[in-house]
C-alpha cells in the first residue's frame, strides 16, 4: 500500500477502506522479524495517518523505569531511553492519560533534551498511553509537529485505534524480545560460573584493550580484594612498571587477526614485590561469525 494511499484513506474516513488499513497495519507489523521493526512500522503508518512530521512508540522497561524506543539513523538503529516520567511522554505514562500540547516550549512538562541533541525543533506534542490487548498499560506513543492545523481529541482517538490494532503484534514481538535477553543473560551468567571455576586466572580483554572480566583466581593471583580493581582498567594502567612488558605483549596480540593461541613459558611478574613464575597463554576471543571480539589470557602459577 502506498504512503499517498493511506492519507488519502484516512482523511476520507471511509469505514471500509479505514478498516483495511488497519488490518495492513496489524499484517505489516506482523511481518516484522524483530521488535525495533515492528516499532518503527507503526510508527510509520501512525505519523502519515495523524499528518505529522515525527512519532516515537515508547515502550515501558518495569526493570530500569524507563520508556525505551528505536530510531532509524541510516542502515543503523539507535535505542532511546528517557526515564519514565520525565517529558511529555513520561507525564502521559505516569497519569496514564494523553496530552495535547500546541506549544511544546511553554509547557513546564516538555524535555527539550532530544531537541538539542538531534536539532529537531518540536512545536507541537501529542501523546497517548499504549495499552495491551488486556488494557496493561505498556508504553506511550508521541507524535511530533502536526503538519496542517493542530492535534485534535479526534487524533487521540485515532492513535488508539492504530495502535490497539497494533498491539497484539507488538506484545508478542515483546514476550519474544524479553525471552531472547533473558536466554542471553542466562548463557552470559552460565559461561561466567565455568569461567570463575577454573583453577587458572582468567582475564578477558575487549578490542579496545580494557580487561572486561576476571575470575576469582586471577583476583587471587593479582591480591584484588574486588572485581572493580581489575574489570574496567585499561592494560597500560594494571600492568605497570616491571610488569609494563605484559600490557604490551597482550596488546601486541590482540591487535593481530590470526586465530592461533600463543604460549608464554615461564614468564615473570612481579607480585607484591616478589618475583613468580607463570605461564601465560593468549587466546584469541571471536564471535559466531569469526570476527575477533578480544583475548582470553589464561594464568598458571609454576
Amino acid at each position: 500500500m502506498s504512503e499517498i494511499r493511506v492519507i488519502k484513506s484516512i482523511k476520507n474516513l471511509n469505514s471500509a477502506e479505514f478498516y483495511r488499513i488497519l488490518m495492513q497495519v496489524s499484517h505489516d507489523i506482523t511481518k516484522t522479524a524483530t521488535l525495533s521493526e515492528a516499532l518503527l512500522t507503526l510508527v510509520r503508518f501512525t505519523a502519515l495517518s495523524i499528518g505529522c512530521e515525527r512519532g516515537t512508540i515508547f515502550l515501558h522497561d518495569d526493570n530500569s523505569h524507563e520508556l525505551y524506543s528505536y530510531t532509524a539513523q541510516g542502515n543503523l538503529l539507535k535505542e532511546i531511553r528517557i526515564p519514565d516520567d520525565k517529558g511529555l511522554a513520561g507525564w502521559s505514562y505516569t497519569y496514564n492519560e494523553p496530552v495535547i500540547v500546541s506549544d511544546a516550549y511553554n509547557d513546564a512538562r516538555f524535555n527539550s533534551d532530544t531537541d538539542r541533541a538531534t536539532g529537531f525543533v518540536t512545536k507541537s506534542i501529542l501523546c497517548v498511553p499504549l495499552r495491551s490487548v488486556t488494557k496493561e498499560l505498556i508504553g506511550v506513543s508521541q507524535m511530533l509537529n502536526k503538519t496542517n492545523g493542530e492535534f485534535t481529541e479526534s487524533d487521540v482517538e485515532l492513535v488508539k485505534v492504530m495502535t490497539e490494532q497494533a498491539s497484539q503484534a507488538i506484545q508478542n514481538k515483546l514476550v519474544v524480545s524479553r525471552l531472547e535477553t533473558s536466554n542471553k543473560d542466562d548463557l552470559k551468567n552460565y559461561n561466567e560460573s565455568i569461567i570463575d571455576c577454573l583453577p587458572n586466572g582468567v582475564i578477558a580483554v575487549n578490542k579496545l584493550n580494557k580487561i572486561v572480566t576476571c575470575n576469582t583466581s586471577g583476583m587471587r593471583i593479582f591480591n584484588a580484594r574486588a572485581v572493580t580493581e581489575v574489570k574496567g582498567k585499561e592494560l597500560t594502567d594494571f600492568f605497570i612498571n616491571e610488569n609494563a612488558w605484559v600490557s604490551v605483549k597482550i596488546r601486541s596480540f590482540n591487535a593481530e587477526n590470526n586465530t592461533a593461541r600463543e604460549v608464554i613459558k615461564e614468564a615473570v611478574v612481579t607480585l607484591r614485590d616478589e618475583k613468580i613464575l607463570m605461564n601465560m597463554t593468549l587466546l584469541p576471543l571471536v564471535d559466531a561469525n569469526h570476527n575477533r571480539l578480544g583475548s582470553l589470557v589464561l594464568i598458571d602459577y609454576l
